[in-house]
């Protein structure tokens, strides 16, 4: 059986319409495009962003942003919207770029 010859799109398909965060590769040139399938959209990032550093900059305490609520719930979301910018090596603003730094201030 050949290789799905479109994994990016497969991906990008079972990220976005079924919730799918992770997804196995059988062939290593599936997983580059596999990765930058589930890896969060500029803009995405940039409001995870501004969400998580106005948390910070309340202790956590619940936010309004551009009219919508959000709480320790929606900071979960954002987080995590974060981490699979890191993980899949998106670029991130230098303030959230700290967040992933470890006490000596190298990168995680």
């Amino acid at each position: 059986m050949a290789p799905c010859r479109r994994p990016q799109a497969a991906a990008a398909r079972a990220a976005r319409e079924f919730g799918y965060t992770r997804m196995w590769s059988i062939h290593p040139a599936q997983i580059r495009p596999i990765l930058a399938a589930f890896a969060p959209e500029d803009a995405e990032i940039a409001r995870a962003t501004r969400i998580i550093s106005a948390a910070i900059d309340a202790d956590w305490a619940p936010i309004s942003e551009d009219g919508v609520l959000h709480d320790r719930a929606s900071y979960r979301y954002f987080w995590q919207v974060l981490e699979r910018a890191h993980q899949t090596g998106r670029a991130l603003a230098p303030q959230a770029q700290a967040w992933f730094a470890n006490a000596d201030g190298t990168q995680t």
